[in-house]
């Protein structure tokens, strides 16, 4: 019977260890995949947020894999969101060319040209036409489109 009670505290005590403790007041998360696509092709490397239509302090949301999926996580390191309705923002930025090499005597810092290839409705929280509801045992949900490829240059903020 001791070796029955040492073995299952063992257990316990590794198993816990598993998962990261939550912080105080983090509601119950849900594990929610999403996937995302442009022009009917996985949308990879693209940077999506959950804006929640409830009042929340948690940031959610997570980066696409090749295949077009983000499996969500709030505050960057738990797995899941919490049940709600969201409106969904995604944007992927990509740049052309390579960095000019910089000497040390250049007052200047180079830049590379930047360019946003999702049209800029869908990164806005108020434009996105993309919206989820978040319930208890929902993990998956179709894909979300996110229309056209574009390619908007974006403005470097002044030093």
């Amino acid at each position: 019977m001791r070796n029955y009670i040492f073995v299952t505290f063992v257990l316990s005590v590794v198993l816990s260890g598993c998962s990261q403790p939550t912080p105080n007041g983090m509601p119950k998360l849900q594990s929610v995949t999403l996937s995302f696509t442009q022009e009917g092709e996985p949308l990879a490397e693209a940077t999506v947020v959950l804006v929640p239509q409830f009042p929340c302090d948690w940031t959610i949301g997570g980066l696409t894999d090749a295949s077009g999926s983000v499996k969500l996580r709030t505050h960057g390191k738990y797995e899941g969101a919490p049940a709600g309705q969201f409106k969904i923002c995604v944007s992927k930025t990509v740049t052309e060319g390579e960095l000019p090499k910089m000497d040390a005597s250049s007052a200047v810092v180079p830049t590379i040209p930047t360019y946003e290839v999702v049209e800029p409705q869908y990164g806005n929280a108020q434009k996105t036409p993309l919206e989820i509801e978040i319930t208890a045992g929902k993990k998956t949900f179709p894909p979300f489109d996110v229309g056209k490829a574009v390619k908007a240059k974006q403005i470097a903020p002044p030093m």
